[in-house]
């Protein structure tokens, strides 16, 4: 969970899918995140960018230790480091405990 604020007892939750990729055109990574939202507006789908690492056969790993691991070879430049749009649920944030 995120705190949305410093201050605020308001709470809301942000979870990110990195086992699931989406293939978003140019005009849909510069415009807004936000790609669907509940009728109510309480829960959006954004899209944020997660961290992966390709090897030289184009392989997606979650970690350079992950591709070492596998005997992988990385590919392109930052050692195979690059970013890939996942999705990412986000609630409404609500009056908490905290």
């Amino acid at each position: 969970m995120r705190r949305c604020g410093m201050t605020s007892r308001r709470w809301g939750v942000e979870i990110e899918r990195h086992n699931v990729r989406l293939l978003l055109s140019e005009a849909h990574r510069r415009a807004d995140k936000w790609l669907v939202r509940s009728p109510d507006g309480l829960v959006r789908v954004v899209w944020d960018a997660a961290p992966v690492w390709a090897s030289a056969e184009g392989v997606l790993y979650e970690s350079p230790e992950a591709m070492a691991t596998a005997g992988a070879v990385p590919g392109g430049e930052n050692g195979g480091k690059a970013y890939v749009p996942v999705p990412e649920l986000v609630t409404a944030p609500v009056e908490g405990t905290g």
